[in-house]
């Protein structure tokens, strides 16, 4: 079989349409010559998979030629071929995934474990050891990410640890390289109808900017076809034939080329795991991480003394260090010793400390090793790694552990604290029962806490306990039987205790401050006559820290509650909140601002929540809740609320001071209304429910698993503008910024253009034509005089529900509907994913819908669906 001469030349590194070709042949059955055969077998195996989809739709394209001009007898491909190109497709990509898998395997004998003194000051220092990190590879010419996996640019990567390997990519190759993203797919959708092709585009240099922008290329290129072919179909004409048949070609190019660049850059990657995992590299990451450590030395002199005199006595005691065996289980222990030795010991308070006379000692903001300011009560860090919607209470706990003695002490932003002395087996037993102590004070009234200790394994330990609702015989380490008692108490509190392990190696405000409460006790419990100094140092510990206090973490305009009339002469007090999402997850709800009568903190009262509902019986929910004071602000905890109750539902509450019972009611509309698919029968704020219903609100994790498309929603929803009916604009310009600033990866950032104009077409989202004000503040209409900027405009999409459940469109605009990006949904207590569900997952992150993570426990996988309304 001879190539035609007419026809276009491949890009790829061989001729793709020739490889294709005899890829046809062999399906049809047809014998091939000794030298066709061996071009096929010496194909490499990306390019030869990329031949199959071309000529596998190359024959979907001429049935479907067929089919509308109505000459079904002229089709050359007949089913049973079609079907056998796309088996020996899929055969032939999972042969490339099954020998990089190969590739990449695990091989613990070639993992040489971090040394002892690298590791320790890692657990104690990590931000000054990645700083000075970053220092040493600048100083060397590397990139930032030299020592790990590479996320983007893997060739790269590779071509910096190859050397000459890989020679440099030519001249018109480096141009590509240094398009924008726009750009790239623009020469990328020209490249892919062309007859002769521009060969530097098939450079494996540039596989990852195919394959970063092959969604977008292949939208394009179907929306190409499928129009071509509506007008064949509409007129009948040797033009439009023509026209459809290039779109058909162009439409099997590409997805030609974005396979074979998608299985190129998985080969790149398989290289970088085996080179990452090479003995060259393994030699570079230590001699990297030793100059890193002289910088650290000299940068913290008392930290270096500290990790080494702890790394030579341990050398000295551990067997598995005489045995020269890995030391990894060993860097927990090293690194308290290290913490302990850099703080104040128990022995080693001085005489003034105990008289309650000295201020909590704050170092300076250059003392911190984090970097951030030691005034804040917790690292930044620390906070950012918090779900804000988990728990309202947060409290840092700390242990000081002597002869099997352990006083503990805890302390809130807003100078409430506790103390307590004990027996323990060991030190990690004494932070297990400190943590327990410390959710029982501070949620004796039912809200959601959560506990910051400095022990890993005893905070693993309360967090499993309260996960699975059990105490296990083997916990890791030998506890007492005190130890048991409290986890089996706070297994009744499952659902509303998180804890959370402070690895920064501070100290910071709250930190210090229970640190020393600890010291001051387990002192006082050794010596006699020591209780007044316990109180003293209390009473100023919590003067200081509630003096100190910022303001409430809640931005001004997420607060909501308002004072209403009321009976002032009875004295009664009402006030309006729409309910956000912290409020129903954390059991609690705010007072507005400015109350001022006389109120007693942790004063216990009865709420009985009147929740109507249509055509049944009112429901009626009665719970004992407390009132508490955090900062200026008062709020009820321990709240029960109503089974389906949605955020942003409007709440009416009513109290007369000096009685023990608060009424709650919501209120019925006049007809149910749903808002964006949430159904909603009672008064709503139109504000909150556009910013707490937003994309990934349901999700616990700081920085929730979304699709690019989801990412625009919330960072819109989010951080946008809000209008009064629920709308929200944001500058175009500035949506990447805040995608940034709410937690998008960046590896993330390139597929944001595109994730726009798939909103802006399923007419989720709108652009239109605003203003900025003097304040930079964005405004739709545009104001008059102002200068004019691109806007981006969310509006609910708000329908009322008739009583036979149809629905009529309030803003009277038809839509045909929209897709639903697929996303991780968290499952009821107990329930478990279905293999399927696995199954989908795994194929989501295969095709770049989702992060590619594993499926978290106790979570499912919802794939890519399409709404109609």
């Amino acid at each position: 079989m001879q190539r035609q001469p007419d026809e276009p030349s491949s890009p790829l590194p061989r001729d793709m349409v020739w490889l294709a070709a005899l890829h046809r042949a062999v399906a049809e059955g047809q014998q091939l010559s000794s030298s066709d055969a061996a071009t096929l077998r010496h194909a490499e195996k990306a390019t030869s998979a990329a031949a199959l989809r071309y000529a596998e739709l190359r024959a979907d394209a001429e049935a479907r030629f067929a089919e509308i001009t109505g000459n079904t007898s002229q089709a050359q491909f007949p089913p049973a071929v079609r079907d056998k190109l796309a088996l020996a497709r899929r055969a032939a990509c999972e042969a490339v995934a099954v020998s990089q898998q190969r590739a990449t395997m695990d091989d613990p004998a070639r993992v040489s474990p971090e040394k002892l003194d690298v590791a320790v000051t890692r657990a104690v220092a990590g931000g000054a050891l990645h700083d000075g990190l970053l220092q040493v590879l600048k100083r060397r010419g590397l990139r930032a990410d030299a020592l790990d996996l590479p996320t983007s640019d893997v060739w790269g990567w590779l071509a910096q640890h190859e050397g000459g390997n890989e020679p440099l990519p030519p001249i018109d190759v480096q141009r590509f390289q240094q398009l924008g993203d726009e750009t790239f797919i623009q020469e990328a959708l020209r490249d892919a109808g062309r007859q002769h092709h521009d060969r530097a585009l098939a450079h494996k240099a540039l596989a990852e900017r195919w394959a970063t922008g092959a969604e977008e290329i292949l939208a394009e290129l179907e929306r190409s076809r499928d129009s071509a072919a509506e007008k064949l179909r509409r007129t009948a004409s040797q033009e439009l034939r023509t026209r459809l048949n290039r779109a058909d070609g162009a439409y099997a190019q590409g997805h030609a080329r974005c396979l074979e660049a998608k299985l190129i850059l998985d080969g790149l990657r398989a290289r970088a795991v085996e080179l990452h995992r090479g003995e060259r590299l393994r030699s570079l990451r230590t001699s990297c991480l030793a100059e890193t450590l002289d910088l650290v030395r000299l940068s913290n002199p008392a930290l270096a003394t500290a990790v080494a005199d702890a790394c030579a006595e341990h050398y000295a005691t551990c067997p598995r260090a005489r045995r020269a065996g890995s030391c990894a289980d060993c860097v927990p222990a090293v690194a308290d010793k290290v913490r302990d030795s850099l703080t104040v010991t128990v022995t080693g308070v001085p005489e003034e400390a105990d008289t309650g006379q000295q201020p909590v000692e704050v170092p300076s903001a250059e003392d911190a090793v984090c970097g951030h300011s030691a005034a804040a009560f917790l690292c930044p860090d620390l906070v950012k790694q918090m779900p804000a919607d988990a728990s309202r209470v947060v409290g840092v706990v700390d242990v000081r552990f002597h002869g099997g003695r352990f006083g503990f002490g805890w302390v809130t932003r807003y100078g409430e604290l506790g103390t307590g002395i004990d027996r323990a087996a060991n030190v990690h037993d004494a932070w297990v029962q400190a943590a327990c102590r410390a959710v029982f004070d501070l949620g004796e009234d039912q809200s959601n806490v959560r506990v910051v200790c400095r022990d890993e394994r005893a905070a693993n330990v309360v967090q499993y306990v309260v996960r699975v609702g059990l105490v296990p015989d083997a916990l890791g380490f030998e506890v007492d039987e005190r130890t048991r008692e409290l986890l089996a108490a706070l297994v009744r509190r499952r659902g509303k205790v998180f804890t959370f392990t402070d690895r920064c190696p501070g100290p910071h405000r709250g930190g210090a401050a229970a640190r020393r409460l600890a010291t001051v006790v387990l002192r006082a419990g050794a010596e006699t006559g020591c209780g007044e100094t316990v109180r003293a140092t209390a009473e100023q510990v919590s003067e200081e820290l509630g003096a100190l206090a910022g303001p409430q973490d809640m931005p001004a305009e997420e607060s909501g509650a308002q004072w209403l009339p009321g009976d002032h002469d009875a004295g009664e007090l009402r006030w309006n909140v729409p309910l956000h999402r912290a409020h129903l997850n954390g059991g609690w709800t705010p007072f507005p601002d400015g109350l001022d009568t006389a109120a007693q903190d942790r004063q216990k009262l009865r709420l009985v929540f009147e929740h109507p509902r249509r055509g049944s019986t009112n429901v009626q929910v009665i719970s004992d809740v407390v009132l508490r004071r955090f900062g200026q602000r008062w709020e009820l905890h321990g709240v029960e609320w109503p089974e389906g109750i949605l955020p942003g539902t409007f709440v009416t509450c009513r109290w007369r001071p000096g009685e023990a019972r608060v009424i709650a009611r919501t209120d019925l509309l006049p007809s149910p209304q749903r808002v964006d698919g949430l159904l909603f029968h009672h008064h709503y704020d139109a504000q909150v429910v556009t910013r707490e219903n937003a994309p990934g609100s349901d999700q616990e994790e700081p920085v929730p698993e979304l699709s690019d498309t989801g990412w625009v929603l919330r960072t819109l929803r989010k951080l946008g503008h809000l209008r009064a009916d629920g709308t929200a604009i944001l500058a175009e310009g500035a949506l990447l910024r805040n995608c940034l600033r709410l937690g998008l990866p960046e590896q993330r950032v390139k597929g944001i253009g595109a994730a726009v104009r798939q909103l802006v077409q399923d007419r989720r989202i709108s652009r239109v034509c605003g203003s900025l004000d003097q304040d930079d503040l964005p405004w739709y209409p545009p104001l008059a005089g102002q200068a004019r900027v691109d806007l981006l405009r969310y509006a609910p999409r708000v329908e009322a529900v008739s009583r036979r459940g149809e629905t009529r469109d309030a803003h009277r605009t038809a839509h045909p509907g929209y897709w639903v990006e697929g996303y991780v949904r968290r499952l009821p207590a107990g329930a478990r994913a279905s293999a399927e569900s696995i199954e989908n997952h795994r194929e989501a992150v295969r095709n770049a819908e989702v992060v590619d993570r594993p499926l978290p426990d106790g979570c499912t996988f919802v794939k890519r669906f399409r709404r109609v309304r």
